[in-house]
């Protein structure tokens, strides 16, 4: 059986405030934060590694196993000249327009939720033809979007973003999981959606300010389909 175990770099030092999606920063506490991803991951040894291009996420990948494959199709998504910025700095009337239409727009020079979503797509058709076991070393972004189609539910290009450091296993099953959006969003206008966001008026960073924005849009994933498994039961089984 097919086994995908998803992993976003650790915490980063020097972002505070910063919008980033393709500058690198160093590790922010790596003695600490790496030892409990290979531990998780101990079993792992021997499945290929499919990681970003980013030196963030190939130093883990190099450390978590040598059958390496580096895909650019799983870096963060391209602010473009928002790169760097402080968020308190990006004018306020493309944040919004960001809001109201996450899918199409894209920041001066950057990507759009679009073209990040048709990556990872293309990245999962791909990987999911494959067998045996995988890891995905990737960002944010990229890791909330693939995770999405997995399971077969609708992509929420605000919703929060797995932890840095974190692991996400799943296994195939024959059935997509539901989606877990809220039940008012289909029905929001964009202006009641930015409404909705523009309730906190305090520094600005997306999972905080416009993680209840509730666009979301259908994904027509064919599957395979897969769900999250529980650790014990994935790679250190219960002893009788």
């Amino acid at each position: 059986m097919t086994r995908i175990a998803l992993v976003r770099h650790p915490a980063l030092s020097g972002t505070a405030g910063l919008c980033y999606g393709r500058l690198d920063f160093p590790w922010a506490n790596p003695e600490a934060d790496i030892p409990p991803i290979l531990d998780r991951l101990r079993a792992w040894h021997k499945a290929v590694i499919h990681s970003s291009p980013s030196p963030r996420c190939l130093r883990l990948a190099e450390r978590l196993g040598t059958k390496i494959r580096v895909d650019p199709r799983l870096l963060e998504l391209d602010f473009g000249d928002w790169e760097g910025r402080p968020w308190d700095q990006v004018p306020r009337d493309a944040l919004d327009r960001w809001a109201e239409n996450p899918l199409d727009f894209a920041p001066p020079g950057g990507e759009s939720g679009a073209a990040l979503i048709a990556r990872v797509r293309g990245f999962a058709a791909d990987l999911v033809t494959c067998h045996d076991r995988h890891v995905v070393v990737s960002h944010g972004g990229p890791l909330k979007v693939l995770s999405r189609l997995l399971e077969g539910q609708e992509i929420d290009l605000f919703a929060i973003s797995p932890g840095f450091g974190s692991v996400q296993i799943f296994a195939e099953t024959s059935t997509p999981g539901a989606a877990d959006l809220p039940p008012d969003s289909a029905s929001l206008s964009p202006s009641s959606r930015l409404a909705r966001v523009v309730e906190c008026q305090s520094a600005f960073h997306p999972t905080k300010r416009y993680r209840h924005a509730g666009v979301s849009l259908p994904q027509s994933w064919p599957g395979p389909f897969f769900r999250r498994v529980d650790r014990r039961l994935d790679d250190h089984p219960r002893q009788p």
